[in-house]
């Protein structure tokens, strides 16, 4: 017979992540949730400053008004791994619903740096289309500035005025504490 208790004590930590996710300004919870063990494997990945620093800038450059911020959340927790092995951790640790939309911004996550013309940066906002908006902010972020060929990737997917709202935004903040 099995010990139901481990499945109940990853079920605890997976809730609790997920509730600290949906709550803006949860990174200093998170980070100390998982370097305390807390968070047990739903967490499989480790935790550092530039991972707080990014998850600050992305919840202000959103705002209040980006749908699914807790997916892109996720998203800051886990970008440092490959979008494969990313994906993997989150489908083992319970995460199966979030995994493909991960993998998929992970998996695009650079690209608008290579994109060197017009046309390739219409190629590259026509390819992510379904999650550019993510991507784009997610980028934004993990820059800390708005560059000029996520503009150009913004404006040729019908998001400027949005990018330029995070860019905004992200502007106006003050010096990053590391997710403190």
């Amino acid at each position: 017979m099995t010990n139901p208790r481990p499945n109940a004590a990853r079920a605890a930590a997976r809730t609790r992540l997920r509730r600290l996710l949906e709550r803006e300004g949860s990174y200093p919870a998170i980070a100390s949730a998982a370097a305390s063990g807390e968070l047990g494997d739903a967490l499989p990945t480790p935790i550092f400053s530039h991972i707080g620093d990014v998850y600050d800038r992305l919840e202000l450059a959103a705002g209040p008004d980006f749908p699914n911020i807790a997916l892109l959340r996720l998203i800051v927790l886990v970008h440092e791994e490959p979008a494969a092995r990313a994906r993997a951790l989150l489908e083992g640790a319970g995460f199966t619903e979030a995994a493909p939309a991960v993998a998929t911004v992970l998996s695009g996550f650079g690209e608008v740096w290579r994109a060197k013309s017009d046309e390739r940066l219409r190629e590259y906002s026509r390819t992510h289309h379904a999650c550019l908006a993510a991507l784009l902010l997610f980028e934004l972020a993990h820059e800390g500035r708005a560059t000029a060929p996520m503009k150009r990737a913004a404006h040729f997917g019908g998001l400027e005025v949005a990018f330029h709202r995070w860019a905004r935004r992200l502007r106006t903040r003050e010096p990053s504490t590391g997710g403190r």
